[in-house]
C-alpha cells in the first residue's frame, strides 16, 4: 500500500509543507477539514482558508520552530467556501534533509469545532451550576438564621445581610444592606454610591422593604463587573423569603398578644369565681367589724346623751369605731385588689409579704369551714420576680381546694398548712397540704385540664389557669400524696436574679 493510500486511512488531517510553508502533499481528511479539494490546497493554495492574523502568527512560529526543531501546537480559525467557520488543532513538527537542513513542516490538522462547542457548553453548564450551589447556600443559610432566631426578626435581618455579604460572589465579599418596616441593617462595606440590585420586599401583599446587594465602588473591575440575570433572580427569591418570613413572625406575634390577653380575661375571671365562693365568707368577715361600728356608736351616743363619760371614754369608743372600720375597709381593699381586672405589673417580690397579704383573706374561709389554716414561712427566702397579684391568686385556689378537699371528705378536725421554703439554691416553693380525700389514681392526668373538676357546681378552670400563670413565671405547679392522708400542692419558683 502507498504512503499517500494509507495517509487517507488515517482519521486525522496530513500535511506536508516545504520549509516556505507551501504544501507538497495532503490526505483527503487534510482536504476535508480545509474545506479545499487537493489541487486547490497545493502551494499556497491551503493558506487561503486560514484567516490572515492566523496565518501570520503561523509562519512566525515556524520560523521559530524552524531554528529551534519544535515540536508545537496551534489552534488555526479556518473559514469555508460557504461561509461555514471551523477551528481546526495544528499539531506541527519540522523535517530535515539527510545533511540536517531544514526541509519543511508535516502537520496533522484535527477539527475541533464541535469539542470547542462542547468544552464552551460545558464551562456554561459549570457555571450556573456553581451559581445554583451558591443561590441554595444562601438560601439555606437564611433558613437557620431563621431557625435560630427565636423568632426574632432583627436577628434574621442581621444574619441574612451577613450571609448576602459572603455568599454572593466567590471573588470578593461585597456590600449588603435590609429595610424592612422601621428596620434597617447593612453591612460594614455598605456603599450606597455602587452599583447596586434590589429586589423588593413584600408582606402581605404591600411593599415594606427592599434588599440591596453590590460591590463597593473601590473593588477591581473583574471581580466588580456587572452581576448576571441569575443574581437578580436569587436576590428576588431571599427578598420573598424574607417577606414569608416576616408574615410568620408577625403572625405568631399577633397571636402571642392574643393568647396573652385571653389568659389574662380567663385569670380575671377564676379570680371572680373564686371570690364568688368566698362571697358568704367575706360577708360573714365583714360583718363583724360592721356589727361592732353599730354597737360602738350606739354606746358613745349613750354616753354622749347621759353626759356622765368625760371626753376620754368616748375617745375611747370613738378610735375602737375606727379600727373596726379599718379592719373593715382592709377586708374590701384586698377582696377588690384581687376581684379587679389590671394590666400584669412584674415587679421583685418577697413572696412571704405577698402570701401575708392572702391570709386575712383565706382565713376568713377556712374559719366559716371550720378548718384550720395555719402558715409556717421560712425567713430569708430570695425574692421573685412576678406578678404578685397573680402569684396570690394561685396561692388562695390552692388553699381553696385544700378547705374543699378537707370539708368534702368528712374530716373531723380538717387542717391545711401553708408552707414557703427553698426548693434549691435558685427557686423557692410555696406547698399548701390538706388531710382532705385525697385524689382517686385514674384522675390525676384530668388534674390540669381546663374544664374539669371534682366539685359542684365549680368551673373547672382554677388549676388549668395556676399552671398557666406557674409557667408564665418560669415556675411550674405540682402535687405529691401525703403519707398518711391528703394531698400537698407545690409551687415552685425561680429567685430573682438581678442580672
Amino acid at each position: 500500500m502507498s504512503n499517500g493510500r494509507l495517509a487517507d486511512l488515517l482519521p486525522v488531517g496530513i500535511l506536508q509543507t516545504d520549509s516556505g510553508g507551501r504544501c507538497v502533499a495532503v490526505n483527503s481528511q487534510g482536504c476535508e477539514v480545509l474545506g479545499v479539494s487537493a489541487a486547490e490546497a497545493m502551494g499556497s493554495g491551503w493558506s487561503q482558508a486560514v484567516e490572515p492574523d492566523a496565518w501570520e502568527a503561523l509562519l512566525g512560529r515556524w520560523s521559530e520552530g524552524t531554528s529551534r526543531g519544535d515540536l508545537f501546537e496551534e489552534r488555526l480559525p479556518v473559514r469555508h467556501p460557504d461561509g461555514t467557520k471551523r477551528l481546526v488543532w495544528c499539531r506541527v513538527i519540522g523535517l530535515t534533509s539527510e545533511d540536517g537542513t531544514p526541509a519543511g513542516f508535516l502537520a496533522t490538522l484535527l477539527d475541533v469545532t464541535e469539542w470547542q462547542k462542547t468544552e464552551v457548553n460545558l464551562r456554561k453548564a459549570t457555571r450556573e451550576l456553581e451559581v445554583r450551589v451558591r443561590e441554595l447556600d444562601c438560601l439555606f443559610e437564611i433558613s437557620r438564621a431563621v431557625e435560630r432566631s427565636a423568632g426574632s426578626l432583627p436577628a434574621i435581618l442581621e444574619d441574612s445581610v451577613a450571609i448576602l455579604s459572603r455568599t454572593w460572589s466567590e471573588e470578593a465579599e461585597a456590600c449588603a444592606r435590609i429595610v424592612l418596616n422601621d428596620l434597617s441593617y447593612q453591612s460594614p462595606g455598605f456603599d450606597p454610591a455602587a452599583d447596586l440590585l434590589r429586589a423588593e420586599i413584600f408582606v402581605h401583599g404591600e411593599e415594606a422593604g427592599e434588599i440591596e446587594v453590590g460591590f463597593p465602588s473601590g473593588t477591581p473591575s473583574e471581580v466588580g463587573e456587572t452581576p448576571p440575570p441569575d443574581h437578580q433572580r436569587l436576590l428576588e427569591a431571599v427578598a420573598q423569603r424574607l417577606g414569608r418570613t416576616a408574615e410568620r413572625v408577625k403572625g405568631r406575634q399577633l397571636l402571642r398578644e392574643k393568647e396573652e390577653e385571653m389568659r389574662e380575661r380567663l385569670t380575671h375571671l377564676t379570680r371572680v369565681s373564686t371570690m364568688g365562693e368566698m362571697a358568704s365568707s367575706i360577708a360573714h368577715e365583714v360583718n363583724q367589724p360592721l356589727t361592732a361600728i353599730a354597737t360602738y356608736a350606739q354606746a358613745c351616743r349613750r354616753l354622749v346623751e347621759g353626759g356622765g363619760a368625760g371626753i376620754p371614754r368616748i375617745m375611747e369608743v370613738l378610735g375602737s369605731i375606727s379600727d373596726e372600720a379599718l379592719r373593715a375597709g382592709n377586708i374590701i381593699h384586698r377582696l377588690k385588689d384581687m376581684v379587679r381586672r389590671q394590666e400584669s405589673r412584674w415587679t421583685e417580690c418577697d413572696l412571704n409579704a405577698l402570701i401575708r397579704d392572702v391570709e386575712q383573706l383565706a382565713s376568713v374561709d377556712a374559719r366559716l369551714h371550720d378548718v384550720s389554716l395555719t402558715f409556717q414561712l421560712s425567713q430569708d427566702l430570695p425574692s421573685i420576680l412576678a406578678d404578685g397579684v397573680q402569684i396570690q391568686q394561685v396561692v388562695l385556689n390552692l388553699i381553696r381546694n385544700g378547705i374543699d378537699a378537707v370539708e368534702g371528705g368528712g374530716v373531723k378536725e380538717g387542717r391545711v398548712v401553708v408552707r414557703t421554703g427553698r426548693a434549691a439554691r435558685n427557686a423557692v416553693r410555696i406547698s399548701v397540704e390538706d388531710n382532705g380525700r385525697g385524689l382517686p389514681h385514674d384522675l390525676e392526668d384530668k388534674l390540669f385540664q381546663p374544664f374539669f373538676t371534682t366539685k359542684t357546681g365549680g368551673m373547672g378552670m382554677g388549676l388549668s389557669i395556676s399552671k398557666s400563670i406557674a409557667a408564665a413565671h418560669k415556675g411550674r405547679i405540682s402535687f405529691s400524696r401525703n403519707s398518711s392522708e391528703g394531698m400537698t400542692f407545690h409551687l415552685t419558683l425561680p429567685a430573682f436574679d438581678e442580672r
